[in-house]
């Protein structure tokens, strides 16, 4: 069996690595600059445009039980006599180990600074005590 070797787009990686390029400029360059413009994206998006989000993700849930539930649902990708390569099960676990995965690359590299900034038990935020105990925290929560 002879496979082909991939083909980059040059269009989507060049226009992808130039926007790539000049957000990261703008950020190092001025970055007191970029974070006021950051933040007022931030306010007006979540101020603004919440409710928007917010009737987009139920027409999204809506439009997918549709898919789900329809006769759309069952048709079948790939070939007439193909079997799936992985079982229901088997995804259930991916999506599952996923979100799971996310969750503690996500915490794991935040969670002793809130502990720091915020710490229990009447510390003192931002002291030595603190960081003494938000380092090592976060391996048992």
């Amino acid at each position: 069996m002879r496979t082909e070797t991939p083909k980059t787009d040059w269009f989507i990686f060049t226009t992808t690595f130039a926007l790539l390029v000049v957000t990261v400029s703008a950020l190092l360059v001025a970055p007191s600059t970029s974070q006021n413009t950051i933040k007022g994206m931030l306010s007006y998006i979540t101020s603004e445009l919440g409710l928007v989000f917010i009737w987009f993700g139920i027409a999204v849930l809506f439009f997918l039980l549709f898919v789900a539930l329809s006769p759309i649902g069952g048709i079948k990708l790939g070939l007439p006599n193909d079997r799936p390569e992985h079982s229901k099960l088997s995804w259930v676990a991916m999506l599952f180990s996923t979100s799971i995965g996310t969750t503690i690359l996500y915490w794991g590299a935040i969670e002793w600074i809130e502990y720091y900034l915020a710490p229990p038990y009447e510390m003192p935020p931002r002291s030595e005590d603190a960081m003494k105990w938000s380092t090592p925290y976060g391996m048992f929560h």
